[in-house]
């Protein structure tokens, strides 16, 4: 038999989004919107590991910039403005002014703690059954587990940042299935 287990609020914890959130100084519908505002949705590419959390960084700040001067006045007083952007319907917000970012803040905040009773779950059933993490997660938040050695107690860990997987759960289920060579019904 095989399971499969999450690894973020399932077996660590992490609470670490809103401190992203407060050190930006914005909110989370801001962030996400400027994650999509042109171009490529940045969040989703992080996700899928076709880009790197310093990338990530450096056009999040690049399009930040952008919308934030969008949003003051010649005065520098804020203004409201209609973020770009085909999912936006129409909202309309301040910006708040950029500030010089380190090169990855997802690291700086992110300090996971085992769920000890579910990796004494995983334990148990890994004696006889094959147990494997499906997750989506970004590049720092792997190489933190990573070091960590979070993902020893997984006989197998399929990330989004390393499958190009997210939020599809049918979809990264399947690859979790043919990759253990089981039948897909």
């Amino acid at each position: 038999m095989l399971f499969i287990f999450d690894m973020g609020g399932v077996v660590a914890e992490a609470c670490y989004i809103d401190s992203v959130f407060k050190f930006l100084g914005m909110s989370e519908e801001i962030f996400y919107k400027i994650c999509s505002c042109t171009g490529e949705n940045l969040w989703s590419a992080l996700e899928t590991g076709r880009m790197s959390s310093v990338d990530f960084w450096k056009e999040f700040s690049r399009r930040w910039k952008l919308l934030s001067e969008q949003t003051r006045g010649n005065n520098g007083d804020k203004i409201e403005t209609t973020m770009p952007g085909s999912d936006n319907m129409g909202l309309t917000c301040s910006v708040p002014p950029v500030k010089e970012l380190p090169p990855d803040i997802f690291r700086l905040f992110f300090h996971p703690r085992l769920n000890e009773k579910t990796v004494a779950i995983i334990e148990k059933l890994r004696k006889k059954h094959r147990v494997v993490c499906g997750t989506n997660t970004i590049d720092s938040h792997w190489e933190c587990h990573m070091e960590r050695g979070d993902y020893r107690f997984f006989d197998q860990t399929y990330a989004s940042n390393k499958i190009c997987f997210i939020e599809q759960l049918h979809k990264r289920r399947i690859h979790c299935l043919s990759g253990c060579g089981l039948p897909l019904h």
